[in-house]
């Protein structure tokens, strides 16, 4: 059968359970996955600038063979959400980082420049309509991202 796995069809998707990994998916069928952090792989490449499937994978065979290789151990579902909120956060943190200096940014284009620090930033959008020299739409559009900010 074309789109069924070794271990029988796990679905339409060809054989492929799509969002888990190695080691959540199989613990107890086959033996326990041995994951290695990219960065302990990479001093074995050969060829340092060309980076392909075949270099990768005589990485990881020479870098598996090493009596001293750390092994990065497998996560549990717990651990992996408690991750995935550190990550969605620290991605908020850095959108509002890049919004707050594009609205600097923008400020400066028009001839108004701003403190480095959020308080001074808020206190500006608060007060947009006592600057002379923005134009209508800009304050719009100004209002608008500082609506996506903080």
């Amino acid at each position: 059968m074309a789109g069924a796995a070794a271990g029988g069809d796990r679905g339409g998707d060809g054989g492929v359970q799509r969002g888990a990994s190695l080691g959540t998916t199989v613990p107890g069928v086959r033996p326990a996955a041995a994951i290695m952090a990219a960065q302990f792989v990479t001093p074995f490449r050969k060829s340092g600038r060309t980076k392909n499937d075949r270099a990768d994978a005589e990485a990881i065979a020479t870098a598996a063979r090493q009596g001293n290789m750390r092994f990065v151990p497998v996560k549990d579902i717990d651990q992996q959400v408690r991750l995935s909120w550190h990550r969605v956060r620290e991605g908020y943190k850095a959108e509002s980082l890049a919004i707050g200096n594009r609205l600097r940014g923008l400020l400066a284009e028009f001839g108004v420049i701003v403190a480095p620090s959020d308080r001074a930033l808020c206190r500006l959008l608060a007060d947009l309509d006592g600057q002379p020299g923005l134009p209508a739409e800009l304050r719009e559009l100004l209002r608008d991202l500082a609506g996506h900010w903080k």
